[in-house]
Parts: C-alpha cells; sequence; structure tokens
C-alpha cells in the first residue's frame, strides 16, 4: 500500500472536508512516480483488517475518474468504505441505522455530521457479503441513499434484492428537480442542500 508522507496524518482539508476526519479513516497522501502527482489513499478496513484501498485525486479533474480502487474482487465483497468508522459512531450514539451512498465523499458528508456511514464504491458493487457485514453492526435499518439518477434507482434495487430478509431497508430518495434546460439538476449526498439531509432523525 502506498508510502506515507505525512506520517502525523493528513494535515490538510480534502474538497471541503478536515483533515482530522481524513486521518479517522486512515487517508494517506503519497507519490505516484509514474504520473508525478500526489494523491490520496484511503485504506477499506472492516473490524480492523485490511480489504484493499482507494485512491483519489486531490482535486477533481475533468474527463478523469476522482477514485480508483486497488485491483482484486474486494470490491464487490469487502467494498465498504468507512466502516469501522460508523461502527464506532454505532456504538457511541446507540443507533441502529445506518446509511449506505455511491462514493467515498458521499459518506464523508455524513461521517461528518456522525451519521454512520457506508459507500458501497459504486452502484453496481453490492452483494450479500456486504449486507451480512452491515447487519453485522447491529444495526435492524440499512438507509438506501444514491445519486438522483438512474443508477441510483438501480443501486436501490440491487440492495434490496441481496439484502432480502435480512433487515428492514428504506430508501432516501434525493429531489429531481429540473433545471431551467429542462435537464434534472444531478444531486447526491455529498452536494445535496443541508435541510433535506437526514441529520434531525439520527437520534
Amino acid at each position: 500500500f502506498p508510502v506515507t508522507i505525512h506520517g502525523a496524518g493528513f494535515e490538510k482539508e480534502w474538497r471541503g472536508y478536515k483533515g482530522k476526519l481524513i486521518t479517522k479513516l486512515g487517508g494517506q497522501m503519497y507519490h505516484e512516480p509514474k504520473k508525478d502527482e500526489l494523491l490520496l489513499a484511503f485504506p477499506i478496513y472492516i473490524n480492523g483488517k485490511l480489504r484493499g484501498g482507494v485512491r483519489a485525486l486531490l482535486k477533481k479533474t475533468e474527463k478523469r475518474a476522482s477514485y480508483l480502487t486497488t485491483e482484486g474482487k474486494w470490491v464487490k465483497t469487502h467494498g465498504l468504505f468507512g466502516y469501522d468508522l460508523a461502527k464506532k459512531l454505532i456504538k457511541k450514539r446507540g443507533l441502529k441505522r445506518v446509511v449506505i451512498v455511491e462514493g467515498p465523499r458521499d459518506a464523508l458528508r455524513l461521517l461528518s455530521n456522525e451519521i454512520p456511514a457506508c459507500a458501497i464504491l459504486g452502484t453496481q458493487n453490492f452483494t450479500q457479503t456486504k449486507a451480512m457485514y452491515l447487519t453485522g453492526l447491529g444495526v435492524d435499518e440499512i438507509l438506501i441513499m444514491p445519486d438522483n439518477d438512474r443508477a441510483g434507482k438501480h443501486m436501490r434495487d440491487l440492495v434490496r434484492r441481496e439484502v432480502g430478509n435480512l433487515c428492514k431497508t428504506k430508501y432516501l430518495a434525493l429531489p429531481r428537480e429540473k433545471g431551467k434546460d429542462g435537464k434534472v439538476i444531478k444531486l447526491d449526498p455529498d452536494n445535496a442542500p443541508k435541510e433535506i439531509m437526514p441529520y434531525r432523525d439520527w437520534e
């Protein structure tokens, strides 16, 4: 896994999220020699065991994928970004629910507000194994909060199918309002307005 160049943890903000939160998730900057650039790496832990990792650009760049996962089939079965931190929040707050979202920054938005959340790292990356890990958190309800597009609806249906009777599921649909051009305004948990996020319901 990447070599740490900030041994004391990630000290700066990353795309709007505080370095303290990034450090809690194990985020570390590293140098990519082939492209001569700095990237941010997140290890993915489940119950303290390293399962894989996500590499992220420090700044969003057009026509380049914002995230790359390390090689292997682990993403389908163990790709739950934020799992161990969500576990701590559930225990700390005595909660019985967890939110699942698509990408890392979506999860960061919720985790920064002490709401237990995991990113499944893509709308199609959900299996019964992940469902079992999530119910293993001691929750009795999984809240599904994808982007407000067609892929998001696919994620909703896939999760419901794989979870089956393991526990309850609830779909947290983001609004699908249209802009002046008639196209749906894209929303995700990272950029959605604060007033429509489920913060007040988490007691």
